[in-house]
């Protein structure tokens, strides 16, 4: 395969001092000297950055880690103007198609594809996640690695040579970042974030499906003994022949064929898809406990069958709840879905 062979000065690897093992395997590619265009740097610095100013803006972080670390890399700064013999490098946005729209559509937005020749050197993709995306598989073919959050888990080499295949290079990234559990900003934030981003891991939208139940009919609100005006129990687990009553959702469940239940779980669904546009789910788990109701309807509903553990199945009930929710919010929201643990 033909490459371009960008030069500087002399190789040498820069490893960080191990504190703690780690069980990780990074891959090492050997590149082919044949059919390569060598740029020495006392002739022409190589590369050069010609980027829009709306991409700079939103493709900031990732432009500002390349330049610092093209900079470490090579011992020279990424110029931004034109020179002789320099090889600009552009980001191109591409228009992205109704099957982008689509719940797995949106999973693919941070595919990207370098296209290189002898004349110009241009990122593509959809979103900025994918341009983003782009810089930083470029910084993983040169040997850049991050293998956890902060600086020590840096791994920068200083090269002679900096190699890119010439035609294009199709990246699509192996699993849906969507998926990171835990609140947004912790993968956006500080060192973590940092992380994620340079790992080509970053996602612009989430899936999320975690236990909600007591957050849709919340125990403080509607399970309290103390607070007549809103005391409901038959909003909860029936055990036993009583209705569980308390505050602490982590202990008992909600009644999901009680039609007051269905009804809010909709309107919180709608309520948390018009609130957070950029997640491609409603959380709809059950808490993280056994204690399901015995009511007659919600008994009606269960297969009968036991689980390896002897314990009653209630996989029809729940996915019964959790369509009724799909079904309250498909019209207002047809491209969105309803998240559900499956154990």
């Amino acid at each position: 395969m033909s490459k371009i062979t960008l030069r500087f000065s002399m190789s040498v690897f820069h490893f960080f001092k191990p504190v703690f093992a780690l069980g990780l395997m990074l891959p090492l590619t050997l590149l082919s000297a044949q059919d390569v265009l060598t740029l020495e740097t006392k002739d022409a610095p190589g590369l050069w950055l010609d980027v829009s100013s709306p991409l700079q803006e939103s493709c900031a972080p990732a432009l500002r880690d390349f330049r610092e670390y093209f900079h470490k890399i090579t011992g020279t700064a990424l110029p931004e103007k034109a020179g002789d013999g320099r090889i600009p490098l552009r980001l191109e946005l591409l228009a992205a198609g109704p099957e982008d729209q689509t719940f797995l559509g949106r999973g693919r937005a941070g595919d990207y594809t370098i296209d290189a020749s002898k004349e110009v050197v241009v990122i593509k993709g959809k979103t900025p996640l994918a341009l983003t995306n782009g810089l930083y598989g470029m910084l993983d073919m040169w040997g850049c690695r991050w293998v956890f959050p902060g600086e020590l888990g840096e791994v920068i080499p200083k090269a002679s040579a900096l190699e890119l295949p010439l035609g294009i290079t199709t990246q699509r990234i192996a699993s849906d970042a969507r998926l990171l559990a835990g609140p947004p900003s912790y993968y956006s934030e500080g060192e973590v974030g940092d992380w994620v981003r340079r790992s080509r891991f970053g996602k612009e939208t989430t899936v999320t499906a975690h236990h909600h139940w007591c957050g849709i009919v919340p125990p403080t609100v509607y399970n309290d003994p103390e607070k007549p005006a809103t005391f409901h129990p038959e909003y909860f687990a029936l055990i036993g022949g009583e209705r569980v009553k308390g505050t602490d959702g982590h202990k008992f469940q909600i009644c999901t064929t009680n039609p007051e239940v269905i009804r809010m779980a909709v309107e919180s669904a709608r309520e948390y898809l018009r609130k957070y546009p950029n997640v491609d789910t409603f959380p709809c788990s059950p808490e993280d406990n056994l204690e399901f109701c015995q009511c007659e309807a919600c008994l009606a509903l269960d297969s009968g069958e036991l689980t390896s553990e002897g314990l009653r199945d209630v996989s029809d009930r729940v996915m019964a709840f959790v369509n009724e929710v799909a079904r309250g919010t498909q019209e207002e929201f047809p491209d969105k879905l309803i998240g559900v643990y499956a154990y």
